[in-house]
């Protein structure tokens, strides 16, 4: 073999070793981790902040409280859902423009998984001109309103944005206190809690009892069964329902579902949502039904009108009955079914 030959194959040899010990290509990294959710007290916490963003005007901090895609409601007010952040804020700001100083002071927040409710007290000053209900303008009355309202919104899966909110805001008590409604309302709330009572569901046996003792309330509601009811009250019951002057007893609230079965025959309501928290449980759902008779409390009479109506009850539970109870619905909305042409 030649002199050159041989250099030849030896440089294919080293050509050839150092084909084969090239490095191999970097490994593909693996797909980014998603940060595990926010645990139930941090969800609380930062429940609590967006808040504070609301009641300081700070729309842009606010914004981003909600996902791109978030949706928003007022139950039963007469306006559509809005849709996206943009359409929330500037919903929020339209709320604030009549009323610059109003805001919301949690009293209550009960969290299970996803799930956030909570009851604010919403307070402020009527200060500049509103759209009435009818469309037209309603001049500043300069008059104070204070009185409860609950919210409930769904979270994303890392709980770190709202997907999904809905406020249940009584507007006839809203009108009633700025002295724009002649029907009788609760006077305006004087104080509220400092901090709010927080709930966060442990999923336990006792939780899922409070939860089938509120329904089976229900389940007598619906065959209309005052006895049965008043079996899930305990003897120092007391209902707050938002759009009536004043708190009942027990006795009371039962002779007014009596009042509701007379004025309602066929009336169903209609829990779709049941969630458990500690000592409460929250009950989402609609009330459905053809006035067939009259509503003294209510000064109606009997005109037939079929009336479908939102709402979100608040339980609170000792020793296995129902202690206190808090009603939401839009009253406005209900009374406008029941009086349209």
């Amino acid at each position: 073999m030649t002199r050159s030959n041989r250099l030849c194959l030896a440089a294919f040899a080293a050509v050839a070793a150092c084909a084969c010990t090239a490095p191999a290509p970097p490994p593909t990294p693996p797909p980014p981790v998603a940060p595990a959710p926010m645990t139930a007290e941090q969800s609380v916490d930062w429940y609590r902040k967006c808040w504070g963003l609301f009641n300081d005007k700070n729309w842009d901090a606010f914004q981003n409280c909600y996902a791109p895609d978030a949706t928003s409601e007022s139950v039963d007010s007469g306006r559509p859902p809005e849709s996206g952040r943009a359409a929330i804020v500037a919903g929020a700001q339209a709320l604030v423009a009549p009323n610059p100083d109003v805001r919301g002071d949690l009293q209550l927040v009960i969290a299970s998984g996803n799930r956030l409710v909570s009851v604010a007290l919403w307070q402020g000053t009527h200060t500049a001109a509103m759209p009435g209900p009818d469309g037209k303008e309603i001049p500043a009355t300069g008059k104070k309103f204070s009185f409860l309202m609950a919210h409930t919104l769904q979270l994303d899966a890392g709980r770190t944005a709202v997907k999904a909110d809905a406020d249940y805001v009584d507007v006839g008590t809203f009108l009633g206190q700025l002295g724009l409604s002649k029907a009788p309302v609760r006077k305006p709330v004087e104080t509220g809690l400092a901090e709010p009572v927080v709930a966060i569901a442990k999923n336990d046996a006792a939780e899922a009892q409070n939860v089938a003792v509120v329904q089976a309330s229900f389940e007598a509601l619906n065959k209309h069964d005052l006895k049965a009811l008043g079996v899930s009250y305990s003897d120092s019951y007391v209902l707050h329902e938002i759009a009536r002057p004043a708190d009942a007893d027990k006795k009371e609230s039962l002779m007014s579902m009596g009042e509701i079965f007379k004025g309602f025959p066929d009336v169903t309501i209609t829990p779709s949502e049941v969630v458990g928290a500690g000592d409460y449980v929250v009950a989402i759902g609609s009330f459905e039904g053809t006035n067939k008779g009259g509503l003294p409390s209510m000064g109606i009479k009997k005109n037939g009108k079929h009336v479908v109506s939102r709402f979100l009850n608040v339980f609170r539970l000792e020793g296995g009955k129902v202690a206190e109870e808090w009603l939401f619905y839009n009253s406005a909305g209900f009374m406008s079914q029941l009086t349209a042409p």
